[in-house]
């Protein structure tokens, strides 16, 4: 069996094509560190990029709902308000 590999931006594209009009999606935490942790492919911006990919195909009508880890252990101020300024960003 041949494993098809695709890019962030073919996925999000295909997931509109076929049909998808919602989704969910595990952010957990925007920081490197705790991505890793859980481990969480991609980085923050690839997140990103694929977020205004689904928003961009699904011209706007893509439904999607995010989860996010509050109060990791060890999770720092920092990375606490690194990631809800990404949630922010998401949002807007």
């Amino acid at each position: 069996m041949h494993r098809l590999r695709l890019g962030v931006d073919e996925v999000e594209r295909l997931a509109v094509a076929a049909g998808f009009k919602e989704g969910i999606f595990g952010l957990e935490t925007a920081t490197p560190r705790l991505r890793r942790i859980v481990k969480k492919p991609g980085t923050a911006e690839q997140v990103a990029q694929a977020l205004q990919t689904l928003r961009d195909a699904g011209e706007g009508q893509f439904k999607l709902s995010c989860g996010i880890i509050v109060g990791w252990p060890d999770e720092t101020e920092e990375e606490f308000y690194e990631t809800i300024g990404f949630v922010d960003w998401a949002v807007a």
